[in-house]
């Protein structure tokens, strides 16, 4: 019995690991930035210094 309640344990484990290790998407990645990219402009900070902060966010996001 201590071996299924074990294995049943491992399993549920496994499971649980496995369906987090799979990087954000891209839509994850685009809402992220999006919403970084508005923090930037209410913040104050210049458009163009904004702007460029988005351009790098996706790729990077997407390293993750």
């Amino acid at each position: 019995m201590k071996l299924k309640l074990a294995l049943f344990l491992f399993a549920l484990g496994f499971g649980t690991t496995a369906a987090f290790a799979s990087g954000p998407s891209y839509a994850q990645c685009k809402a992220m930035c999006t919403a970084q990219y508005n923090a930037c402009l209410s913040s104050g900070t210049p458009v163009s210094e904004c702007k460029s902060d988005r351009a790098s966010c996706i790729p990077d996001c997407m390293l993750w």
